[in-house]
């Protein structure tokens, strides 16, 4: 960042980032950090945006509509009332797709997306049945 001495002059510092909000750019979205100028007490503050590459959407209650900009892998889980694992599906996609699955009579879905490098394109969604 720039910061400004007080003899009028300018000089370019460091900002260590706080570590807290480091999970924040794994899944994408606005928030806010903070920092510690290089050499100074003084707090730096950004918004910053990640855009990530994908979007889940769940469209019925027996499907999901999801949207990746590059090749990714889908994952459905479904689970019981236990949290017991019934069932899990993987599909490759690339642009939009609406994904068909057999609902729990009482459990949850939950719908995943990962890039070639399975890194999360998004943060994965759930429904409760």
């Amino acid at each position: 960042v720039s910061v400004t001495l007080s003899d009028g002059s300018t000089e370019e510092r460091l900002v260590a980032w706080d570590k807290e909000t480091a999970g924040m750019y794994y899944y994408g979205g606005l928030f806010n950090v903070e920092g510690a100028v290089e050499g100074t007490d003084i707090k730096a503050e950004a918004t910053v945006e990640i855009i990530k590459g994908g979007r889940i959407e769940f469209t019925s209650n027996n499907s999901v509509t999801v949207f990746a900009e590059k090749e990714a892998t889908a994952k459905i889980a479904v689970y019981d009332a236990s949290d017991a694992l019934i069932s899990v599906e993987t599909k490759l996609i690339t642009g939009e797709e609406k994904l068909s699955f057999t609902p729990p009579a009482d459990g949850k879905v939950k719908v995943m997306l990962w890039d070639k490098e399975m890194l999360p394109l998004c943060e994965a969604c759930e429904k409760e049945y």
